[in-house]
């Protein structure tokens, strides 16, 4: 299927039923077998996150890339890049850790952690009520 990059047309596209089922929005890792596609080829990767698709929704929130989110099983995580594998949604993501006085740090920067999008539970959004206090401070080693 051919997706037109004018605006009217790709809203057109989304609005329609009979091709919106047919849009990939997010690259699909299928770990070097069966590419058929442009967004199954290894390809993608090379691409930096701007050129990517930049959000999920998960339980009704929106969860960014480069934005601090946790993860069912209490961690925080900073997501760097939404994909598909094996049919479902996960996020390449760096662990982030918080120390006294909302000081976010990232351990580890060259790796990464395949995390499933069912797993977010609290967006920045929530974050930021949770601790009483703006949680953009935070700072990579």
């Amino acid at each position: 299927m051919h997706l037109c990059l004018y605006p009217n047309h790709l809203l057109q596209d989304f609005s329609n039923p009979n091709t919106a089922s047919h849009l990939h929005l997010y690259p699909e890792e299928c770990d070097g077998y069966n590419v058929s596609e442009s967004w199954q080829a290894e390809r993608w990767k090379e691409f930096g996150p701007s050129k990517l698709t930049p959000m999920i929704v998960n339980a009704d929130k929106q969860f960014y890339i480069g934005e601090i989110a946790r993860i069912s099983d209490r961690r925080l995580v900073l997501p760097q890049r939404w994909y598909t594998y094996k049919g479902d949604l996960y996020g390449d993501c760096l662990l982030v850790e918080t120390f006294a006085g909302n000081k976010w740090t990232v351990p580890d920067p060259a790796t990464m952690h395949r995390i499933s999008a069912e797993s977010f539970i609290h967006n920045y959004e929530d974050l930021a009520v949770i601790s009483h206090e703006e949680v953009s401070q935070w700072k990579g080693k």
